[in-house]
């Protein structure tokens, strides 16, 4: 039978729970809220890839962000830059960064959540890694929604499903596990946004000068009619006095 004394002293050796403060956890759950809303607001591919590298910084600390979108051919190539509004592709480090995404690419490195540093490059690209980028590059693909999980490494058989883009974190310091839930809820989200305006149907030009019409509503056609049939009704008139002669 368990003693009050020996209760309490195994009630004393109970670590307590470790929670975040309340106040932190509605900041970061406000935060998480604000991204999702920005994200479904995105109207098109480039407004999506624009707030992907610039709004990201809101729940992960990295000093360079790089999304690379995959081309007709399937190749991943970096599009877009954090801080950089029209990157030059003819740049150096451009040029860099297109045979480090493409090796990463070929070699299967980038297809699931993952860190890597300038060990995972051949000698020859890993050597102008600290000329150009901090040394710790976190991964995170932007999966369509029906492609298998990107905790885990893509297999031979499920390849024929890669991301339609991925994220590249970069910073100075080595990312923790921590980070790893919120990097995988920001891929699935960046992913599924991206896959519905990826597939959106392009209004037509029929739609592009209909739809404001349509949208005037069923009063002003009717102001419209009547304008027009008030021009019609004076032209008339005008036409019928000009072919008239004057006889004396």
């Amino acid at each position: 039978m368990t003693t009050p004394s020996q209760g309490a002293a195994s009630r004393e050796t109970t670590p307590p729970v470790q929670t975040a403060p309340v106040t932190d956890r509605a900041k970061a759950l406000s935060l998480v809220l604000e991204l999702e809303r920005l994200i479904r607001d995105a109207g098109d591919l480039d407004a999506l890839g624009e707030l992907i590298v610039q709004k990201s910084s809101t729940l992960l600390t990295y000093r360079q962000a790089v999304l690379c979108v995959r081309n007709r051919s399937g190749r991943l190539e970096p599009k877009r830059y954090s801080h950089v509004t029209t990157p030059d592709p003819h740049a150096p480090f451009v040029r860099w960064l297109q045979r480090v995404v493409r090796h990463l690419d070929e070699t299967g490195q980038i297809d699931h959540i993952t860190t890597l540093t300038a060990t995972s490059l051949p000698d020859g690209l890993a050597a102008d890694w600290e000329t150009w980028l901090p040394s710790h590059m976190a991964v995170t693909p932007l999966p369509p929604p029906t492609a298998p999980p990107v905790d885990e490494p893509v297999s031979s058989h499920r390849a024929a499903t890669p991301s339609p883009a991925v994220l590249l974190l970069f910073r100075a310091t080595p990312w923790n596990e921590d980070e790893r839930p919120i990097r995988h809820h920001l891929g699935e989200a960046f992913g599924h946004a991206w896959q519905r305006l990826l597939w959106q149907p392009k209004p037509s030009a029929h739609t592009r000068w209909s739809a404001p019409l349509i949208r005037m509503g069923r009063w002003r056609w009717l102001l419209v009619f009547l304008l027009v049939g008030v021009l019609v009704g004076v032209r008339i008139p005008l036409s019928v006095m000009a072919n008239a002669s004057v006889c004396a």
